[in-house]
C-alpha cells in the first residue's frame, strides 16, 4: 500500500530526556505508532516520548501573512 499526502496526518511530538530537557517536534506520519517511532529513531536515549495528532484550528497559527484585527 502506497502512502500520498493525503494519508499523512500532523502530530505533536515531545522526547523528555533524562536530564528533564525536551526535544519538541511537528511530524507528518500515517499514524501516532508511526510517529513514535520516528522519534524513538531520532531519540532513542529518550525516556519517554509523547505523541498527539495536532489539532487543526493550529495550523491556521502557523500560516505565513499578515495578521487579522
Amino acid at each position: 500500500m502506497t502512502l500520498n499526502s493525503s494519508d499523512m496526518y500532523r502530530y505533536v511530538a515531545d522526547a523528555l530526556m533524562a536530564d528533564l530537557t525536551i526535544r519538541h517536534h511537528h511530524v507528518r506520519a500515517a499514524s501516532e505508532d508511526e510517529a513514535e517511532r520516528r522519534m524513538r529513531a531520532r531519540y532513542p536515549e529518550a525516556a519517554a516520548i509523547l505523541v498527539r495528532q495536532e489539532q487543526p484550528w493550529r495550523h491556521e497559527l502557523y500560516l505565513p501573512g499578515p495578521l487579522s484585527h
